[in-house]
């Protein structure tokens, strides 16, 4: 085996670099942990590459375990395959189906790879069946399948993996097969994460994240098979919050936390949102000149329990800014009280629940202030 020679990107980077490599026809193989937003990439791929064609996708068309049919539509329209390799063994890929007349092409590859020009091939999983490598770099590299298939042109392979340590079952690539392809590891960040689902976040979700970045992919060699926090379940996580369960005082709050995102994301999720409790918000607000000394011990404080009670007193007034943008006005001078990074994340966080903060006065003179801090 041999060390691939791995570059770190986040999902939202790999279209630009398809862009690039698509028109010289490199495949790209892209690998991560689960819940990276690997295969929804592909997808995204997919209208890119019809974007450069000129072809007309207008859908992803997606074929997982069982191809059972030819999906490309038209002659000139950019087609969508992705085969689950899980379930696919090398005979597969060689042997025809025998029963045409009752058109059951359940496992029979072969039949079901593309016949027309302009196709994006997806092999997903492909690290769990190390015996479909050789099938795979013959593929890619020499256009065809033994004597019984040939890629036809404009043909554009990926595809994705886990990483051999994620003990999700997957194994190191063959050297013939890394020397055909280009390597994407997917490492999603808090940043990029919140930049991708801009609009779609909680605020809550925002504040933590913004505070806590090493939250995404949270899990260890000793936790692997418990639930753990990626980018993945953040966002079923985050639509839950959209849709309004409340995980404080829910009677199994707790236990579906843990049960979705983990023990770490869990823990910071429910000691930030206590961990305003401690503090009187409102006489603060209301003269934050005579609260100085706490402001100051607020704005010092740079240990965990200090990051939590900022974070938990963002997504506590953002809540109130929902419900009136007016209120916008005195909780950011007490959020510049604090920084310069506190009040901008409070802002992205208000704009998000309430878009009529931009008529606020007071954003006016914020957003003068740091347009080129974060906006």
């Amino acid at each position: 085996m041999s060390e691939p020679p791995v570059i770190t990107v986040e999902p939202q980077d790999i279209p630009n670099i398809v862009r690039e490599v698509y028109p010289v026809g490199i495949p790209i193989a892209l690998i991560g942990s689960p819940g990276t937003a690997k295969t929804a990439t592909i997808q995204l791929c997919a209208e890119v590459i019809a974007e450069i064609t000129g072809n007309d996708l207008g859908w992803p068309m997606t074929v997982v375990e069982n191809p059972t049919s030819d999906y490309i539509r038209k002659k000139d329209e950019y087609g969508l395959k992705m085969y689950n390799t899980t379930y696919l063994e090398p005979e597969d890929f060689v042997f025809p189906s025998v029963d045409t007349k009752a058109k059951k092409y359940e496992r029979f590859v072969i039949e079901h790879l593309p016949r027309r020009p302009h196709s994006l091939v997806s092999f997903e999983e492909i690290a769990k069946k190390p015996d479909l490598f050789k099938i795979m770099a013959q593929l890619m590299n020499e256009g065809r399948l033994g004597l019984d298939y040939v890629v036809p042109d404009n043909t554009y392979f990926m595809c994705t993996s886990n990483l051999a340590t994620d003990g999700a079952g997957a194994f190191d690539f063959h050297t013939d097969l890394i020397n055909r392809m280009m390597i994407l590891e997917v490492r999603p960040t808090a940043k990029g994460f919140c930049k991708r689902h801009e609009g779609e976040l909680h605020d809550d979700i925002m504040g933590l994240l913004k505070w806590f970045p090493d939250l995404i992919l949270t899990f260890s060699s000793s936790a692997r098979k418990k639930a753990f926090a990626s980018p993945r379940s953040i966002y079923q996580f985050n639509k839950m919050l959209l849709n309004g369960t409340d995980f404080i005082r829910h009677q199994d709050g707790e236990r579906m936390m843990r049960g979705l995102v983990g023990e770490k994301f869990t823990q910071e999720y429910r000691a930030m949102i206590r961990a305003v409790g401690d503090i009187d918000i409102d006489a603060i607000l209301s003269d934050p000149d005579g609260h100085r000394d706490e402001i100051q011990r607020l704005k010092n404080d740079r240990s965990h329990n200090g990051r939590q009670t900022i974070c938990s007193i963002l997504c506590h007034l953002s809540k109130r800014v929902k419900k009136d943008a007016s209120a916008y006005d005195n909780i950011i001078k007490f959020m510049e009280m604090i920084d310069d990074e506190a009040a901008v994340t409070f802002t992205h966080m208000a704009l998000k629940v309430n878009k009529d903060v931009e008529k606020r006065p007071e954003f006016g003179r914020h957003y003068a202030r740091n347009q080129g801090f974060y906006f």
